[in-house]
């Protein structure tokens, strides 16, 4: 029982950190160019949304900190995928 237990854990956090889950539902590797594309989409999302906030309010502080977060996934991707031409 402890072995199973442990072995459907494993499973988890594997399919935790090696998915991304896409703005339409799809779930693609963490290291695929669709991951990167989504990232995009959601960076352009982002920077919309956050540019409607004046500077100096919480909302616009709470964009930027996810949109750091974006960007550093996005440039890790582009290392993988030099020859993708970013939209931003």
């Amino acid at each position: 029982m402890k072995y199973l237990r442990n072995y459907i854990r494993e499973l988890l956090i594997e399919t935790k950190y090696d998915q991304h889950r896409c703005l339409n539902g799809d779930l693609v590797d963490h290291d695929s160019i669709d991951c990167l594309i989504d990232i995009e989409s959601r960076l352009n999302d982002m920077l919309h949304h956050r540019d409607g906030y004046a500077r100096g309010t919480a909302s616009r502080v709470h964009y930027n900190g996810l949109l750091s977060n974006l960007r550093s996934k996005r440039r890790k991707l582009l290392k993988l995928y030099p020859e993708y031409e970013t939209k931003l």
